[in-house]
């Protein structure tokens, strides 16, 4: 049996997962090749950006700049409980991983996006370890459970001592230890920024396409959100939207989490998710 603090991180990660889903779905459909382009810089542009605010982050804390210190913050891949991940070496150089159950695979392929997902684990680590080390580390990901043939992802990063700076060498070697401090609705927002500032470019029909997988988003989580409210024996209000969801829902929450955007991707965003919302649930 789940804990309240599990059932609610599933069903945040589970936003994560479908936003992804449905905003790369909407792209390929519409682009074909151009749009997998897209969705493969996207997911570049949030994973590198997340690295380096990983880094910023830790540096103005005091914490040591290492892999250990990476992961212990936040999971390569998400900290959802249903994660089954074995880690072969746990060092400050190497970290050596497999997963044998991953939330976001089983999700992808359940929304039959399993192409899709596998687009996110081809860039996804290398561009989040390339982010957090500047450019100095290496992340090798040799299998993937959105790979039909493999049962398990394999991954391994390097950040070696030998490739630093004298400036990185020295966060390296000075510095505390990294507690957790993941957010899944800041990551959540960070994805669909990155999304954005690469169709924002494209064309009416560029950014229709994402609006498109912004709308199928929300339906889903409307169907999704009073199944949830009953899983966890919470009434359906304002307290379990404040708890459980992980992106805003009403004008107080999208003031306050989408500072960082701007104002063409806020009123994409308002419209196409925030306002469904609104409309269902009169909150």
């Amino acid at each position: 049996m789940n804990t309240q603090e599990e059932i609610k991180a599933q069903f945040q990660f589970n936003c994560f997962g479908k936003l992804y889903a449905y905003l790369s779905s909407s792209l390929i459909h519409w682009g074909g090749v151009k749009g997998e382009r897209l969705v493969r810089q996207s997911v570049v542009q949030y994973a590198q950006e997340k690295g380096e605010r990983i880094r910023r982050h830790q540096v103005e804390a005091g914490i040591s700049i290492n892999l250990k210190n990476l992961f212990a913050e936040e999971p390569c891949c998400g900290a959802d409980p249903r994660f089954y991940r074995v880690t072969l070496r746990d060092t400050k150089q190497a970290q050596l991983q497999e997963v044998y159950s991953c939330p976001l695979a089983k999700q992808w392929s359940a929304l039959d996006e399993t192409f899709a997902g596998s687009l996110y684990c081809e860039e996804y680590a290398h561009a989040l370890i390339q982010g957090y080390t500047s450019g100095k580390g290496q992340a090798n990901v040799s299998n993937s459970l959105t790979c039909p043939r493999d049962n398990r992802c394999v991954l391994a990063f390097y950040y070696r001592t030998a490739n630093m700076t004298p400036q990185q060498q020295e966060a390296f070697e000075n510095g505390t230890e990294a507690s957790p401090a993941w957010s899944t609705g800041r990551n959540l927002l960070h994805l669909y920024d990155a999304f954005y500032q690469n169709v924002k470019n494209q064309g009416v029909d560029g950014v229709a396409a994402l609006a498109r997988g912004l709308r199928a988003f929300a339906k889903d989580i409307i169907c999704a959100v009073p199944d949830q409210a009953n899983r966890a024996g919470w009434a359906l209000d304002t307290v379990f939207m404040n708890a459980f969801l992980p992106m805003p829902y009403n004008q107080k929450t999208f003031t306050s989490a989408t500072s960082f955007l701007e104002d063409a991707e806020k009123e994409i965003f308002w419209i196409n998710v925030v306002e469904q919302i609104q409309a269902t649930f009169a909150l």
